[in-house]
């Protein structure tokens, strides 16, 4: 009587069979990221997202900007202006959101808008904001473009003085709004909103992502 001899599987097959071990592992985690509950923003979320308002305005060195030029990072857009009464708040607060993402090991880009392009060059703006952050981005440009961008992200302005040789101190709704990596508005933050409650919904974008 012959014994009989077990054929090898051949490599191939225990090639394919860890590949297809691999494939289902990553399904089953793009799986459970996708039915995983969104993570609640502290700041007044926008559900669902909406695509933010684009824009090209003028920054330093003549150089014109829009929202795509920061996609690689997440923004806070801001309106406000050298003349503005809340502009040293917004601009700080803005200043502790970064410093406490710095310090936490992640990045975010504020965009500062001036709704007074009249005073404001884009020189002027660029300098005001840059002294609160290095990195701040500080744009103007036509009264009427920015007057609507404005008005799409539910920001106002008036201006008010007392007599004809005051300047006018303008008063802007001081509100922060957040933008993701893919240019979607997600949130919007008043004043009173903590540094670290906005700095923890950008790190909480960028765990999406």
């Amino acid at each position: 009587m012959t014994k009989e001899t077990r054929t090898p599987q051949p490599i191939w097959l225990a090639t394919i069979g860890i590949v297809l071990g691999f494939v289902f592992a990553i399904a089953a985690y793009s799986l459970g990221r996708a039915l995983r509950p969104p993570q609640v923003l502290q700041g007044a979320m926008l559900n669902p997202p909406v695509p933010a308002v684009d824009f090209r305005l003028q920054g330093p060195d003549g150089m014109n900007f829009s929202l795509y030029d920061f996609r690689d990072k997440p923004v806070l857009l801001a309106f406000s202006c050298s003349y503005c009464s809340a502009n040293s708040e917004l601009l700080s607060k803005l200043a502790q959101v970064r410093h406490i993402a710095i310090e936490n090991g992640f990045d975010c880009q504020s965009v500062i808008i001036s709704i007074d392009p009249e005073r404001d060059t884009p020189k002027q703006i660029s300098e005001f904001v840059q002294s609160f952050d290095e990195s701040f981005i500080g744009l103007s440009g036509d009264h009427q473009q920015i007057s609507d961008l404005a008005h799409s992200y539910d920001i106002y302005f008036n201006s008010s003085h007392t007599n004809e040789a005051d300047d006018p101190q303008l008063e802007v709704t001081p509100l922060i709004m957040l933008i993701d990596r893919q240019g979607h508005w997600r949130a919007v933050y008043p004043l009173r909103m903590s540094a670290e409650d906005i700095a923890r919904d950008i790190q909480i974008l960028l765990e999406e992502s």
